[in-house]
């Protein structure tokens, strides 16, 4: 059975922030999801001819990590009403495993949870920023399909969301300057000494 990281990962309401825009009409609360063939559950439509290149980003970031990202779109999260709770529920009725994450969006809600196992490769501290600095933005810019793709590039360590956490290009470089700067002092500095 799945046990779950609660409370550390993200903020479960976020009140006029998270989401620009609601889908009109009237919300419908939902209770957790079933997830099929596709690890996108989007119940709103909230992806709108986007699926495909979501379900690709997702693909390509577990074949690369082995971590499995899970993505639902829904109107309001009922039964339970609390986000990481929806989110926990929905990922032990799916029995995703240790290295599934899970990223529930209540569209109309305003409200989102980044749903991860006790066992999971990544930290509390990397889901939070994961959270706060990759997916969280694109939410509030009311970009589903971004948020889904930026979180799965993130989660698998993949692409420029992927970001802290691994040494960059930019540092290596930054390494093979200064080694030859250092060659040079060197060099000039024997050479005066002569």
């Amino acid at each position: 059975m799945r046990s779950v990281r609660r409370g550390s990962i993200v903020l479960a309401l976020l009140a006029g922030v998270v989401m620009a825009a609601a889908a009109p009409g009237a919300a419908w609360a939902e209770d957790p999801v079933s997830f099929g063939p596709s690890p996108v559950v989007d119940t709103v439509g909230a992806l709108d001819g986007t699926l495909d290149e979501v379900e690709r980003a997702i693909d390509e970031a577990a074949d690369a990590s082995g971590r499995q990202l899970f993505v639902a779109y829904v109107d309001e999260f009922t039964n339970p009403a609390a986000a990481d709770a929806w989110a926990d529920q929905t990922a032990i009725a799916n029995n995703l495993g240790a290295e599934d994450y899970l990223l529930a969006v209540a569209i109309d809600g305003r409200a989102y949870y980044l749903s991860a196992d006790v066992d999971a490769s990544l930290s509390d501290e990397e889901l939070n920023r994961i959270s706060l600095e990759v997916i969280e933005p694109e939410l509030r810019d009311g970009d589903w399909a971004g948020a889904a793709i930026a979180g799965a590039e993130a989660i698998g360590g993949t692409g420029a969301a992927a970001g802290g956490g691994g040494i960059g290009w930019g540092f290596i470089w930054f390494l093979v300057i200064a080694g030859a700067v250092v060659v040079v002092i060197t060099i000039v500095l024997s050479r005066r000494k002569k």
